[in-house]
């Protein structure tokens, strides 16, 4: 809408399409207390042993806040399909995006969609990030990968 230049690929992780939606009560604007409770309650994002190390927690909490703002608040305005590729990555276990809820990605893109399950939940990350990583590759440099398979077939 703004004349930038489009992106190569979309990746999204572990968020739902974007659609004017109401959300369960927000949390962002709680008090901390009340904040850490309400995160933990919906989407168990904090672990056990920052909950443990208050001045940790200090620290990660205003990153928590602003990811959690920024969902809450945002205001979806429907536009023009992308012409890049969307690769949305989702937890087999994921409460929030699910995946089901993936597919949603779909219609904002004129060109491939895939999704891409990974184990675990919301925070798929936690589980370790060598199959996403492999997947970032893998569709961000394919001409490399395939430039090296050539080189090693000539080679063989």
């Amino acid at each position: 809408r703004d004349g930038m230049p489009l992106p190569e690929h979309l990746f999204v992780g572990a968020a739902p399409p974007p659609r004017n939606q109401t959300h369960e009560t927000p949390l962002h604007n709680l008090p901390d207390r009340e904040f850490i409770d309400g995160v933990q309650a919906r989407y168990a994002g904090i672990p056990s042993a920052v909950l443990a190390e208050p001045d940790i927690l200090r620290l990660l909490l205003p990153a928590v806040r602003a990811d959690l703002t920024a969902f809450e608040t945002y205001l979806y305005q429907p536009g023009d399909a992308l012409t890049c590729p969307i690769t949305a990555f989702v937890g087999v276990d994921d409460p929030v995006a699910g995946v089901e809820r993936s597919a949603g990605w779909r219609p904002h893109t004129s060109n491939r969609f895939e999704t891409v399950v990974l184990p675990g939940d919301h925070f798929f990350l936690r589980l370790g990030s060598d199959r996403l990583a492999r997947c970032l590759r893998e569709r961000l440099v394919p001409s490399v990968d395939a430039e090296a398979g050539q080189a090693q077939r000539t080679s063989a």
